[in-house]
């Protein structure tokens, strides 16, 4: 393997991508400003994360309220359809055996 990369030396190249590599605490301090300015951009204080998270908290109660309301709904929707459905059987029934026996 030769020791030149290009019109440079192995080593100067190693050089200067240590000098350009972020370390740990660099891109972490990136990601939190990246992440905060999305949050803020999105309309979420980032300021107060307890409160953040109990709006979303409460988000997630009404939503969870909205499906049960929604099934109850459709099962009550089911029960009077087929209540009504019996009704009518049951009139076409009586109506049919009290033609029969008249």
């Amino acid at each position: 393997m030769t020791d030149r990369v290009g019109d440079m030396q192995k080593k100067e190249l190693l050089e200067i991508v240590d000098d350009r590599t972020l370390t740990k605490e660099e891109m972490q301090e990136i990601v939190r400003e990246t992440v905060s300015q999305t949050l803020t951009q999105l309309g979420v204080d980032t300021s107060s994360p307890l409160e953040m998270q109990r709006d979303f908290q409460h988000l997630r109660d009404w939503r969870m309220a909205q499906e049960v309301i929604r099934n109850k709904g459709y099962m009550a929707l089911v029960t009077v359809l087929v209540t009504g459905t019996a009704g009518l059987l049951w009139l076409g029934f009586k109506n049919f055996f009290i033609d029969l026996v008249n």
